[in-house]
């Protein structure tokens, strides 16, 4: 299941370092015939690409998951990804709570359902999606008085349907 992830992962941290920042940034000269640039398509995230990346490679999770987190939650300083169960005051901690969750998630979702949250595609599942966030923002929180949660599947799925990593050459 993470095998993929791991891949990229493994991709992302050889070709990550230095970065400057920005999705699509140029990257330092690359091994021959390796990709020389990284683009999160779908999304802009702008100095946070940077910070996004090494955290999904560092937890061999799917950058695309956290960058839709990122757009569905749209907090502001400190709740960046909607990190409110443990204190995670900088974008960093945030992008690493969430991170350790998606893999937790993961394994958790194979555990209950005996099934994969990675689909024939390489991507995680509609079914994993709304899986994460029934535990991430649960309908009927106690810290959602006007019932946002309601709409976080939707929205998780939607971003996560419009972003994709893609290597490409400069």
């Amino acid at each position: 299941m993470n095998i993929l992830f791991g891949v990229i992962a493994l991709v992302i941290i050889f070709l990550v370092a230095g970065m400057s920042g920005v999705a699509g940034a140029a990257i330092p000269p690359p091994a021959s015939g390796m990709p020389r640039r990284f683009r999160l398509f779908g999304v802009d995230l702008g100095d946070e690409a940077a910070t996004l990346l090494e955290t999904a490679s560092r937890h061999g999770v799917d950058p695309s998951f956290l960058a839709a987190l990122r757009k569905t939650e749209n907090g502001g300083p400190g709740r960046e990804l909607g990190v409110l169960s443990v204190s995670a005051p900088t974008l960093a901690d945030q992008y690493d709570v969430a991170a350790r969750s998606l893999a937790n998630n993961e394994k958790r979702y194979t555990d209950v359902t005996g099934q994969s949250p990675v689909g024939g595609d390489g991507r995680l599942t509609p079914d994993f999606l709304r899986f994460f966030s029934a535990r991430w923002a649960p309908v009927g929180a106690s810290n959602d008085p006007t019932n946002l949660n309601s709409n976080h599947a939707r929205n998780l799925e939607s971003w996560y349907n419009r972003i994709s990593l893609v290597a490409e050459d400069a």
